[in-house]
């Protein structure tokens, strides 16, 4: 792994470790104030503005990342990052800005029977463009690779949205608190990320740059709408086929495997750039290198899911009520398919330096229609862990779908042999982490077992071909 990347990586990692650790510390007070079908409320919500920020977005950190790097002047970079802020952040906010007032009108003019869930939806949407004005500066700062001065944000502007959305719910304001607090502590980020990342939010828009980045980033913005339904039309169909509380049970369990996102996203925001600039500079050759850089990240992912799998019930009575704890069964097939969702920044790869994003939306929409298609046929029938087998499913689906289409656009060596070890040592452990009882659960020694073996294992199949998988797969290819 180079020197950069490394070092990068180590930086992200903490910061998002931060993050992620302070969400699981107040895990435990959240669940203990809220019932899990206001947690699952919370959750849709949370969705919901996902969704919008998708929507609205024009996919704004990649397209502003490739279209960054692209100006070799200082002063061009400020005048592209300017124009994609304002644009982004002011479109989402205007969009925005009139749903609330149509809502707000129809309640005080219209006798309508409008949907509990409402306020909810609208504190949601509140957060998009002030998280767009935060993630913005954050992609300015990976794209220089200053990534003391992101991880200084990103750690920041989350514990500030924490701390006030903790405060509120102490406070009595149920799930509202949770999205008021998460608005509040992000508009309060802002003049601190945009001094960081020296973006003048005030200068003057230029429309003769804007225009090939929205050709750039509206199939982007299409790509991510339907790569966010490939992920999440599982939690819609739970929440409509599902139990009352399912949603909030299926919640609980993805913020604990959401701890393994932080290798995915750390590597991610270190690797692309790089990898970016490799590929530009070197061709097909420095993208090989790229690659086989990636897969060592997916030995640690694959450790830690498993590990997560095997001490599932333990690991949930620490971070969560006692109303949570039967979520624990839904956390081991969550595991793997978050592992598998880690082969994203390889997978994708070869459409971003194509430049033809349209192809991410044809992957993302396979997924799609295998994860509803999965949810219609398991929800019925097992609730939320039919949900979380869905998602594997579909996962699995996309993330195949991605490697052969980025193999064909950009050449290089996507199906590299590192990437089976890991992968089938990860489903086996999590496999185990399933189907342990309970009292096995308890002991140190079960889990030590496992990761152990994994170890072993994906030691063996990189540093001991004559013995292993891979040596086969080359014999084959030479006969």
């Amino acid at each position: 792994m180079s020197g950069t990347v490394a070092r990068s990586t180590l930086l992200y990692s903490l910061a998002a470790m931060l993050v992620r650790a302070s969400g699981l510390i107040t895990l435990p007070i959240v669940s203990r104030y809220l019932s899990p079908i206001d947690y699952g409320n919370v959750a849709f919500a949370s969705l919901f503005a996902t969704l919008a920020a998708a929507l609205l977005g024009f996919g704004h950190e990649t397209t502003l990342t490739r279209f960054y790097l692209e100006r070799r002047d200082e002063g061009e970079r400020s005048r592209v990052a300017s124009t994609w802020l304002q644009f982004s952040v002011g479109g989402s906010g205007i969009v925005i800005a009139a749903i609330a007032a149509l809502y707000f009108l129809l309640k005080a003019t219209v006798p309508l029977a409008l949907p509990e869930r409402a306020p909810l939806l609208l504190l949601a949407l509140a957060t998009v463009p002030s998280q767009a004005a935060v993630s913005l500066c954050g992609a300015v700062l990976r794209a220089e690779q200053r990534a003391s001065a992101f991880a200084a944000l990103s750690v920041g502007a989350a514990f500030i949205s924490i701390a006030t959305s903790l405060l509120l719910v102490i406070f009595g304001w149920g799930p509202e608190g949770v999205l008021a607090g998460h608005a509040i502590g992000l508009m309060l980020s802002i003049p601190a990320a945009l001094r960081v990342a020296k973006i003048k939010p005030w200068a003057r828009p230029d429309a003769h740059r804007l225009r090939p980045m929205l050709a750039f980033g509206w199939p982007v913005a299409l790509s991510s709408l339907a790569y966010f339904f490939t992920l999440v039309a599982d939690r819609f169909l739970l929440d409509w086929l599902g139990r009352p509380g399912e949603l909030g049970m299926f919640a609980v369990a993805v913020a604990l495997t959401n701890s393994l996102s932080i290798l995915i996203q750390a590597f991610g925001q270190a690797w692309i750039p790089d990898a970016t600039k490799r590929a530009a500079q070197g061709g097909s050759k420095g993208a090989r290198h790229s690659v086989s850089v990636a897969t060592y990240q997916l030995f640690v992912l694959g450790f830690f899911a498993v590990l997560l799998a095997v001490f599932s019930r333990p690991l949930l009575r620490i971070a969560a009520g006692p109303k949570f704890h039967d979520a624990w069964i839904i956390v081991p097939p969550l595991a793997f398919a978050t592992y598998v969702f880690g082969l994203t920044n390889i997978a994708g790869f070869g459409i971003q330096m194509s430049k033809r994003t349209m192809a991410s939306i044809g992957t993302a929409g396979i997924g799609f229609c295998v994860n509803v298609t999965a949810g219609f046929l398991l929800i019925p029938r097992l609730g939320a862990v039919g949900a979380a087998l869905a998602t594997i499913v579909s996962t699995v689906a996309h993330v195949s779908a991605a490697f052969i289409l980025s193999h064909r656009l950009w050449p290089t060596s996507y199906f590299h042999p590192s990437l089976l070890g890991p992968t089938a040592a990860t489903a086996a452990g999590c496999f185990a982490g399933y189907h342990a009882p309970a009292a096995l659960q308890e002991h140190l020694l079960w889990g030590a077992v496992i990761a152990l073996t994994y170890v072993i294992y994906g030691w063996s199949f990189n540093l001991l071909p004559t013995f292993s998988l891979r040596a086969a797969l080359n014999l084959i290819k030479k006969r």
